[in-house]
C-alpha cells in the first residue's frame, strides 16, 4: 500500500471513530434512560459505523500502519491547586504530577500575598506544563487586589506558563494583551446560577475564539436537559472546554473526551468547582474503552 494511500485510509479512519465516539455517547445515555431525542442515532448506523470502522482498521493494522493508535482521546487532565500558601503549593503539585495530572492550574487568586516573585520561583520549581488562572472574584475567585494588578500577574506569567486563563469579561484590551505574548490563551467564561440557551452558549464560545485559543465555559445545570446543552456544544465546537458543574453534569467531564475537548478538570486534594472527579477515577475513565468499537 502506497503511502498516499494509507493516509487516506488513516484520515477516513479519523473521521469514523469520532463518529463512533459520538455514537457511543448517545448509545450509553440512551441505555441509561436519558433523553436523547434531540440527538438520537439509530441502532443500525452504529452498527455500520462500527464494522467501516473495523475494515479500514484492520487494512491499517495489515500494513503495519499504526497511526491508528494515536487516535484515542488527547484530552488532558488538568488539576487546580487552590493553596494559600506557597509551600503548599508545591506540595500539592508534586502530589497531582505522582497521580497523574497532565497539566496543573495554578490558581494565584488562592494566595495569601500573591507575590510575583515567589510566583516565578514556584513555576520554575514545580517545572510542569501549566495553566496560570488569577480568577476574578466575579466568577468565583478569591483575588484581592485591583484589576489592573490581576491582569499584570497574569501577564508576566505568559513567559513561564503553557497556558493563561482570562475570563471573557475581562476588558478586551486586557486579553489580546494576553494573547499577544504567544502564550496560550484560554478564554473562560463561568455561571454558578444557570445554564443559557444554546445560541447564548454559542454566541459566548464563538467571542472566546475570536479572542483567544482555546474557549472555556462553565455552568450550573437546573435538570439534564441543561447538560445536554453542554455535549451539544462539544459535539460542534473545536478547542473548546465546556462543563456542566454539581454532581448532575459531573459525567460532561468525562464525556468531554469523547468530544475532543483539548482539556478537562479533576481534583487533586482539593474540589475547586461544583462536580469534580477526583483525578484516579478521572484517569480510569478516560483510559476505557469504548466497548461499542471492539
Amino acid at each position: 500500500m502506497s503511502g498516499s494511500a494509507r493516509n487516506r485510509l488513516t484520515s477516513t479512519l479519523q473521521k469514523l471513530y469520532n463518529k463512533i465516539k459520538k455514537c457511543s455517547l448517545l448509545y450509553q445515555l440512551k441505555k441509561a434512560h436519558y433523553d436523547i431525542s434531540d440527538f438520537y442515532i439509530e441502532d443500525k448506523d452504529i452498527e455500520e459505523i462500527r464494522n467501516e470502522y473495523l475494515n479500514i482498521k484492520k487494512k491499517l493494522i495489515n500494513n503495519n500502519n499504526q497511526k491508528y493508535q494515536s487516535m484515542y482521546s488527547q484530552t488532558k487532565i488538568a488539576i487546580p491547586i487552590f493553596q494559600s500558601k506557597i509551600d503548599e503549593v508545591i506540595e500539592v503539585a508534586n502530589d497531582c504530577i505522582d497521580k497523574g495530572a497532565d497539566i496543573l492550574e495554578f490558581r494565584i487568586d488562592a494566595l495569601e500575598n500573591p507575590d510575583f516573585k515567589q510566583i516565578k520561583q514556584t513555576i520554575e520549581e514545580i517545572n510542569f506544563p501549566m495553566i496560570a488562572t488569577n480568577r476574578i472574584s466575579t466568577e468565583g475567585g478569591s483575588f484581592k487586589g485591583s484589576e489592573e494588578e490581576r491582569i499584570d500577574i497574569l501577564y508576566k506569567c505568559a513567559d513561564l506558563v503553557d497556558y493563561v486563563d482570562i475570563e471573557l469579561q475581562s476588558d478586551d484590551k486586557y486579553i489580546n494583551m494576553i494573547h499577544d505574548t504567544g502564550v496560550k490563551t484560554i478564554v473562560s467564561y463561568h455561571d454558578f446560577e444557570k445554564t443559557p440557551e444554546i445560541d447564548e452558549i454559542t454566541y459566548i464560545v464563538n467571542k472566546e475564539q475570536e479572542l483567544g485559543d482555546i474557549a472555556k465555559v462553565a455552568f450550573m445545570p437546573k435538570d439534564l436537559d441543561d447538560t445536554l446543552k453542554v455535549l451539544a456544544i462539544l459535539s460542534h465546537c473545536e478547542n473548546t472546554i465546556a462543563i456542566s458543574m454539581s454532581d448532575l453534569g459531573s459525567y460532561t467531564r468525562v464525556m468531554a473526551s469523547k468530544f475532543d475537548s483539548p482539556i478537562t478538570f479533576a481534583a487533586g486534594r482539593d474540589v475547586t468547582a461544583p462536580g469534580q472527579i477526583d483525578i484516579e477515577t478521572m484517569r480510569a475513565l478516560l483510559n476505557m474503552d469504548l466497548n461499542i468499537m471492539d
